[in-house]
């Protein structure tokens, strides 16, 4: 490990160990908030957080309420349109296809394709040839819809090139570049926009993805109680203590130490969102450890409705299997507008399975991804908690 990712990942460590962190963004500025909770409650051997029921109260609320979910596997339908040719000369954009549009104005390529049906509660996205590093900055990519004759305003599609596995990983040998998901909703048809200054990328698609619908349902309770899995607490345990030990003043070795009042969640499971095991690959299922947490959000739609997001996490994890190349969804955690909180990679209850959310970082912590676009509203209180 480099010395700069020592002092990051100790830092988290730091952070983690004397504080629940939650990370807000907020429609002003995008700044991150850290929310450092106050006193215990008198007896219990710690003045460092305070009691979980006065915390998470909306969490606690939603954690003992049922949920329509569905009783078999459901596989989403993947349609992959392509965009540009699948090689280029080095310095100049790949070849248009006839599924594309390409004007180039005031030093700027800009990519239009045809309008394509969607099925169902849709999502969409583009991904890229593996050979071609875009930075952020580089690539701009929208998407619009149309319903009942009706085009919408173009939204944008977030690209970030550092969401993805771990550089060397034999997940990472798979991948391909590209956007993350973007909700659509039950719409007529999409139409996705990518403008650049820089060529354009061999073998750009654009993917259309359609959930699949459940035949089968059934009102559930969360299938996964963490609170009886270490077997150290009974499943009405509240909380639990660690004795606080000193703390080094070196950045570089300084102990884990902290008193930690929380509920032990409940947690739906894969299973319970229609996951088909069939898509994920085995072979790339590997362990790390945990010394930090990212929280992050997945810039979809923030109006969808409960029923509809078992439907939201099977197009999250298609788009990420079958479009990015990765072996499984990348998030280990997903937690809805409701404050519920579901599985996310296949293995990682009680166990530090690496993800593929962070680049460079996935070995050595986990990922929570809020299901909504928290840079246009503020998530509520039971995401929050959860």
């Amino acid at each position: 490990m480099t010395p700069s990712r020592s002092r990051f990942v100790t830092a988290c460590q730091q952070l983690l160990a004397l504080a629940v962190v939650l990370a807000v963004l907020t429609p002003a500025a995008s700044l991150v908030t850290l929310d450092v909770v106050g006193s215990a409650p008198a007896g219990t051997g710690s003045s460092m957080l305070s009691h979980p029921t006065m915390r998470t109260a909306a969490y606690t609320a939603e954690a003992v309420r049922a949920s329509k979910v569905p009783t078999a596997p459901v596989t989403p339908i993947v349609h992959e349109v392509q965009l540009t040719s699948a090689v280029t000369r080095a310095g100049r954009s790949a070849t248009s296809t006839p599924q594309a549009r390409v004007v180039v104005r005031d030093g700027a390529t800009r990519l239009t394709t045809t309008p394509q049906p969607v099925t169902g509660f849709g999502e969409v996205g583009l991904s890229w040839g593996s050979g071609v590093a875009l930075p952020q900055a580089a690539i701009k990519v929208a998407a619009r819809t149309r319903t009942h004759g009706t085009w919408s305003a173009w939204h944008t599609i977030p690209y970030d090139p550092e969401h993805g596995p771990d550089p060397g990983s034999a997940e990472a040998r798979h991948a391909r570049p590209g956007t993350d998901p973007l909700l659509v909703g039950t719409v007529g048809s999409a139409q996705g926009r990518a403008v650049s200054r820089r060529p354009l990328p061999a073998d750009l698609k654009l993917a259309v993805i359609s959930p699949g619908r459940a035949t089968r349902t059934a009102t559930e309770h969360a299938a996964l109680d963490t609170s009886t899995m270490d077997g150290d607490h009974g499943a009405d345990s509240v909380y639990r203590a660690v004795d606080p030990q000193p703390v080094s003043g070196d950045a570089d070795s300084a102990q884990l130490a902290a008193a930690v009042f929380t509920p032990r969640p409940v947690i739906y499971s894969r299973a319970q969102w229609g996951a088909d095991e069939r898509m994920r690959s085995k072979s790339s299922l590997h362990y790390g450890d945990v010394h930090a947490g990212f929280v992050h959000h997945t810039v979809n739609a923030n109006t969808y409705t409960r029923a509809e997001v078992p439907a939201l996490l099977r197009s999250i994890y298609a788009y990420h299997v079958k479009v990015r190349g990765w072996s499984d969804i990348g998030y280990n955690y997903l937690i809805d507008r409701f404050g519920r909180i579901w599985e996310g990679r296949y293995g990682g209850i009680d166990r530090a399975v690496v993800g593929a959310h962070t680049l460079g970082f996935n070995d050595d912590s986990f990922a929570a991804s809020a299901i909504g676009n928290y840079e246009v509203a503020r998530p509520s209180q039971a995401t929050l908690e959860a």
